[in-house]
């Protein structure tokens, strides 16, 4: 358990505010104040939020093991790719960039609904804590802690359900529409020949012969089970990269979410929305985002990370 003092010092190294970390935490400000200053017991459940909330900004905590407590910060921090609610399986499969290498992982639904806490949906608890799922992820990667095929493995003994307060809330974006990209030929679960004809098209050629076009692929689709396709990603014949519209416009004032870092641009900068791609492309999200600040603009970067600055 992290005492009150590393706690200031995680804040510190992040450069996070009380009510950044209320918000990542969903721990309420005078809770976290109350802690810092030891001004009495907390709930040991209320210590492991503030803890999980920093972990997933990238802190590691340094226990008193002779040398004195400390904090750290995470050298390398995963990043997510892309992710794909595989609904008949009941994972989410999910790729995420970790020390300029792309990792392929898969938490459980039991997994998700042990962190939900909620009737939510599982690929709702996956976005809402999606920043600790990642660094799950990267832990293991770092110890070398892959199934028989090079995936990271997730399930309920790798995310210990984390109580919060639940009149705090963050804010999620639905994704609803699904992209399959690729260009190699398969078969589907269903006996159907899946061709790709362009980035984000694919033609399916039925039993008896007759075929049908599909240039943008929708989850729910009345005459078509998108899963039975997208679940070939598992295969490592197609990659799939869901989105939704860009919620942003050009010209809209943005800064990173809490937790997220990039070399160029320090916490609390607002730059504005320069050019949008709200189409897919070949090994990459959509849609996607580049945001000019004073004296720098930044590559292409996924509107997730951001949000609109009041």
């Amino acid at each position: 358990m992290i005492t009150p003092s590393q706690c200031r010092a995680a804040r510190a190294l992040l450069g996070w505010s009380q009510e950044e970390l209320e918000t990542a935490a969903k721990v309420s400000k005078k809770t976290i104040a109350d802690f810092e200053r030891d001004q009495r017991n907390q709930q040991v459940r209320t210590i492991d939020a503030i803890e999980a909330a920093l972990n997933s900004a990238g802190i590691i905590f340094i226990p008193q093991n002779g040398g004195g407590e400390g904090v750290r910060k995470r050298g390398a921090m995963p990043r997510l790719f892309r992710r794909d609610d595989v609904e008949h399986r009941e994972w989410v499969a999910f790729a995420f960039d970790y020390k300029q290498q792309r990792f392929t992982g898969f938490v459980s639904y039991q997994a998700l609904a042990g962190i939900a806490l909620s009737n939510i949906a599982p690929i709702a608890a996956f976005d809402r804590d999606v920043a600790r799922i990642l660094i799950t992820a990267a832990d293991k990667v770092d110890r070398s802690d892959f199934d028989p095929d090079g995936r990271v493995l997730l399930t309920r003994n790798d995310l210990p359900p984390i109580e919060f307060d639940p009149n705090i809330v963050g804010k999620t974006i639905d994704r609803t529409r699904l992209h399959l990209i690729g260009r190699r030929r398969f078969t589907a679960v269903t006996g159907a020949v899946v061709d790709p004809i362009d980035y984000n098209g694919f033609r399916i050629r039925f039993g008896d012969g007759s075929t049908k076009t599909y240039l943008k692929l929708r989850a729910g689709d009345d005459d078509h089970d998108a899963l039975d396709v997208s679940a070939e990603i598992a295969a490592g014949f197609f990659i799939v990269s869901e989105r939704n519209d860009c919620p942003f416009s050009v010209g809209d004032q943005v800064r990173l979410i809490p937790g997220q870092q990039r070399p160029e641009i320090g916490a609390g900068d607002v730059g504005i929305v320069c050019e949008i791609e709200d189409y897919p492309i070949m090994m990459g999200p959509a849609p996607r985002i580049r945001v000019k600040f004073t004296n720098h603009t930044t590559a292409w970067e996924i509107p997730t990370q951001f949000e609109l600055a009041s």
